[in-house]
């Protein structure tokens, strides 16, 4: 299964992500001791430009909050603005990896597939 997304730099964005095996059809159950990873990245074993879990927030306060652990899970990505900020615009590679604790901590793949990274005017963004 493949998923497109698309975030614009230096704003807030929610998804909700439904996490499905490789078939695309056989949805994939949680343990709540189970952790979700998000990384974005821009060549194969390059280090991810963002590596959001369900483990803890980022500082900026990206995150994956677990929705529903039953099959199919349901979970949902928050990209907050400062960790997009200093990103340049154009497309990512990304996955979906969940980290098994009831299996040694093995990371199971779940999905891979595109962000687009647009861009984002200058100014204000404020209420005031």
């Amino acid at each position: 299964m493949a998923f497109a997304i698309t975030f614009t730099k230096g704003r807030t964005s929610y998804d909700t992500i439904t996490l499905y095996e490789s078939d695309g059809t056989t949805g994939v159950a949680l343990a709540a001791t189970d952790v979700v990873r998000f990384k974005m990245y821009r060549r194969d074993g390059s280090t991810p430009d963002l590596d959001i879990d369900s483990a803890a927030d980022s500082a900026n306060g990206s995150g994956i909050t677990v929705d529903q652990l039953a099959s199919a899970a349901v979970a949902t990505l928050k990209i907050a603005q400062g960790d997009t900020a200093s990103l340049v615009p154009g497309v990512y590679r990304a996955e979906i990896i969940v980290v098994d604790d009831s299996d040694s901590d093995f990371a199971l793949h779940v999905e891979s597939g595109v962000v687009y990274l647009l861009s984002s005017g200058g100014g204000d963004i404020g209420l005031s």
